[in-house]
C-alpha cells in the first residue's frame, strides 16, 4: 500500500476507520460527514473515478455502502 500516496488527499483517524479529507473544496471534513450530504456524496463519488490510492477508495467505499444501508 502506498500510505505516503494517502497522505496527500486524506489523514486517516487513529483506528483507520475514518479520514479527513487534506485537498479540494471539502478539505478538513470527514468521509463519515461526507457521506450524509448528497453533495458530498457526489464528491466521493467523483473521488472514486479519478485516480486516487487505493487505500483512500475503500475508505470512501466503505462509508457509502455503510450510508446506504
Amino acid at each position: 500500500s502506498n500510505d505516503k500516496d494517502c497522505g496527500r488527499y486524506v489523514d486517516f483517524t487513529v483506528d483507520g476507520r475514518d479520514g479527513r479529507l487534506t485537498f479540494g473544496k471539502h478539505r478538513g471534513r470527514l468521509v463519515s460527514e461526507l457521506v450524509k450530504t448528497e453533495d458530498g456524496k457526489k464528491y466521493l463519488r467523483w473521488v472514486m473515478l479519478k485516480t486516487f490510492p487505493d487505500d483512500f477508495k475503500a475508505l470512501i467505499t466503505t462509508h457509502l455502502e455503510r450510508r446506504a444501508r
